[in-house]
C-alpha cells in the first residue's frame, strides 16, 4: 500500500507504522538527545495545515517537508509531532527516541510536558480527515493510552509553561484527548476535525476495549456471541459486523451456542450500556432488522449486544463497523416546466408539468432552437401574462431560486420588458431579454432567498407586454437564523442586521433538519476557535434565550454549524447589534 510497504518501526506490539528511516529522515538535521518524561497524561491532536491533495506515494516527502520546516525554519531539535498520519491511514514515526517511550515533543507550546502529539497531514477546517486517517489516529492513541493506563473519556490536569492561551503557572484541566486549540490560540486541528473529537474518543475507547485481555473460559463457559450483518432478512450475504463497511439497509443479529436458553437480547448503538438499549428482543430470532444506515453519519460506529440466558449468564459482544453511504442530494428540490408537460432533462433531472402558477396562459413554439442550452424543450413551452408562482417549502430556511427565461416571440429590443422578484428580493428590475442576450437564447436569473412562512413567492411585473417564463427550480440552500419572542417562535424575524435588546429567543431552521446530527452555536466567534456556547442534539435546534445585557452595545455575530449525516457540515454566520 504505497508508503506502508516501507520499513516498520519497532513499536512493542503497537500499530504498524513507517519508521524514520522508512520515510527518509535526514538524521543530520536532528540535534541533541530525546527527553523522556516520567509519564503521559494526555494526547494533543493536530493538523499540519498543509495540502490535502498529496498522493499516497508523495506522503513520505510531505513528512520530510514538515521535519525540515520544524528543524530549519523553526529551529527545533527534531520534528515536533510524536506521530504523523497521512490521509490514507498510514502512521509515521515522528520525534526520535522510540515510539513506545514517553518522548517529549514540541507540538503544543506550554503543554508539551506529559502529552504526546498526533498530527494528520492536511487542512481540516471545512471537512474532517478521511475515515482511514481518523482510524489510524485512534489506533495510535489507543495503543499509547493502553501503555500508560489512560482513559479516552477522562481528564488531565496540566500546568502551563506559558502558551498563547494560558500564562505560565496556570493549572488547566483538559480532556485526555484534546485539540491544539484547547491549549493555544490557534485554529488547529481545524474546525471540522475538532468537532469530531467526541467521536474520536469513542473510537479510541472501542479499540482499547477490544484489545483488553479476556479471562480464560471455564469448561462450562458459553461460546461468545458473534454479531452478524446482511443486507436483507434472507441473509444471503452474511458477514461479521465487526470490521465491516456498510451501505443502505442492514439486518443485524447475534449468534451464539444456546439460543434455546435465552431470556432476552439487547442492542446499544453508539452509546453506553448504562443507558436504555436501542432495541430489546425477547423471542427468537434475536435480531435487529431493517436498520436504515442512511439516517446515521458516515464513519465509524459501535454496536454492543448483551445476551441474557435463563441460567443467569450474560454474554456481551462489541462490534465496530463503518458506514459509507453516498451523500444525499438537497433536502428539497422542486422543478416545473412552465406552460408545458413533464420533461426529463439531458442530465436526467425531472421537471414536473406546469403547476403552482398564478394567472397567465401556456403557449408553445414547436421546434424552436434555443442557444446556450442543451435543454431546448424546456424553453419551447412558456407561461406568459402571469402574476407569479407560489411554491410550498417544507420548512423555514434559505432556498435557491432559478428562473429560466428565453425570448422566443419578439425579435426587437423594447417589445417585452418586465420585472421578477423572489420573496420580495429583486432578481431583475427592467428585464429586456432581446437587449440583454438576444432572441432565442437561454438566460437564467438566480438568487438565494430566506423563506419564513412555508411558501416561496416568485412574482412577475409587467412593464411592456406580458412577462413570460420557461421554467422554475427551487433547491434548499441552508439555514436561516432568527429571533423570536419565545420558544413558540412567535413573531419570528430574520436575525441578520437586526438590533436586539433584553432577552430575545434565537433559533434556526432549514429543510434538512431530518438529516441533522447536531447543531453548535457560537456568539462572537465566527472562526470557531473556542468551544460552542450551545449545542443541540435534537429538534428543535434552538439557541434559546440570549441575555443581551451580558453583551456590550454594538455589533455582534451568531454562528451556527450544522453537522449533517453523509454530508459536509454547513456553517453560517450573521451579524446583529445590541442596544440596551
Amino acid at each position: 500500500r504505497g508508503a506502508t510497504a516501507l520499513p516498520v518501526a519497532s513499536a512493542a506490539s503497537g500499530p504498524a507504522m513507517v519508521s524514520r528511516a522508512g520515510w527518509g529522515a535526514d538524521e543530520s538535521l536532528r540535534r541533541g538527545s530525546p527527553y523522556y518524561m516520567s509519564q503521559l497524561k494526555a494526547s494533543t491532536v493536530h493538523h499540519s495545515a498543509g495540502s490535502n491533495s498529496y498522493t499516497q506515494s508523495e506522503a513520505p516527502a510531505v513528512v520530510r517537508g514538515i521535519y525540515a520546516y520544524h528543524t530549519g525554519s523553526l529551529g527545533w531539535s527534531d520534528i515536533g509531532y510524536n506521530f504523523v498520519v497521512d490521509r490514507y491511514g498510514t502512521i509515521y514515526e515522528g520525534r526520535a527516541g522510540g515510539t513506545a517511550a514517553n518522548v517529549m515533543g514540541a507540538h503544543a507550546g506550554g503543554f508539551n510536558t506529559y502529552t504526546f502529539g498526533v498530527s494528520v497531514m492536511g487542512e481540516f477546517t471545512a471537512t474532517a480527515p478521511p475515515l482511514a486517517a481518523r482510524r489510524a489516529v485512534a489506533r495510535v492513541i489507543a495503543w499509547k493510552f493502553g501503555l500508560n493506563g489512560l482513559s479516552p473519556d477522562g481528564s488531565a490536569t496540566l500546568t502551563s509553561a506559558g502558551s498563547t492561551r494560558y500564562p505560565a503557572g496556570q493549572v488547566v484541566t483538559l480532556p485526555t484527548i484534546h485539540g491544539h486549540r484547547d491549549v493555544s490560540a490557534t485554529a488547529c486541528p481545524g474546525s471540522a476535525f475538532y468537532a469530531g473529537l467526541p467521536r474520536l474518543r469513542e473510537m479510541v475507547a472501542s479499540r482499547m476495549e477490544a484489545a483488553a485481555p479476556q479471562p480464560e473460559p471455564s469448561p462450562t463457559a458459553h461460546e461468545a456471541p458473534e454479531l452478524l450483518v446482511a443486507s436483507s432478512p434472507a441473509r444471503v450475504d452474511t458477514t461479521a459486523l465487526d470490521g465491516a463497511t456498510l451501505r443502505g439497509p442492514a439486518h443485524i443479529w447475534s449468534a451464539w451456542d444456546d439460543e434455546a436458553g435465552t431470556r432476552r437480547v439487547s442492542f446499544w448503538l453508539d452509546r453506553s450500556t448504562d443507558q436504555a438499549p436501542d432495541r430489546v428482543e425477547t423471542s427468537a430470532p434475536y435480531e435487529w432488522p431493517g436498520v436504515d444506515t442512511t439516517t446515521l453519519a458516515n464513519g465509524d460506529h459501535r454496536l454492543v449486544s448483551k445476551v441474557e440466558l435463563t441460567d443467569g449468564t450474560v454474554l456481551r459482544t462489541v462490534a465496530s463497523f463503518a458506514l459509507d453511504n453516498p451523500a444525499p442530494g438537497p433536502a428539497f428540490t422542486w422543478r416545473v416546466n412552465a406552460g408545458g408537460p413533464a420533461l426529463v432533462a439531458p442530465n436526467g433531472t425531472r421537471w414536473a408539468a406546469d403547476q403552482r402558477y398564478d394567472g397567465g396562459k401556456a403557449w408553445t413554439k414547436p421546434g424552436a432552437s434555443i442557444r446556450g442550452t442543451r435543454f431546448d424543450a424546456l424553453y419551447r413551452s412558456q407561461r406568459f401574462g402571469l402574476r407569479g408562482y407560489h411554491v410550498p417549502v417544507p420548512a423555514a430556511g434559505r432556498y435557491t431560486v432559478r428562473v429560466r427565461l428565453a425570448e422566443i416571440y419578439y425579435d426587437r429590443v423594447g417589445r417585452r420588458v418586465f420585472g421578477v422578484r423572489a420573496e420580495g428580493q429583486t432578481l431583475a428590475g427592467r428585464l429586456d431579454l432581446v437587449k440583454l442576450v438576444g432572441r432565442r437564447r437561454a438566460y437564467d436569473l438566480v438568487a438565494t432567498v430566506p423563506v419564513l412562512d412555508g411558501k416561496l413567492d416568485i412574482t412577475f411585473r409587467r412593464l411592456v407586454e406580458n412577462p413570460t417564463v420557461a421554467g422554475i427550480s427551487v433547491v434548499s440552500a441552508g439555514p436561516v437564523l432568527m429571533r423570536a419572542d419565545g420558544a413558540d417562535h412567535a413573531r419570528s424575524r430574520l436575525l441578520k442586521n437586526r438590533t436586539l435588546s433584553a432577552t430575545p429567543w434565537l433559533w434556526t431552521s432549514w429543510a434538512a433538519a431530518a438529516h441533522t446530527e447536531r447543531v453548535d452555536f457560537w456568539i462572537d466567534d465566527p472562526d470557531l476557535t473556542g468551544a460552542p456556547d450551545k449545542t443541540e442534539w435534537q429538534a428543535p435546534y434552538d439557541f434559546g434565550r440570549l441575555d443581551t445585557r451580558r453583551l456590550s452595545d454594538g455589533p455582534h455575530t451568531l454562528t451556527v454549524r450544522l453537522e449533517r449525516k453523509q454530508a459536509p457540515a454547513v456553517i453560517r454566520t450573521v451579524a446583529f447589534r445590541v442596544s440596551n
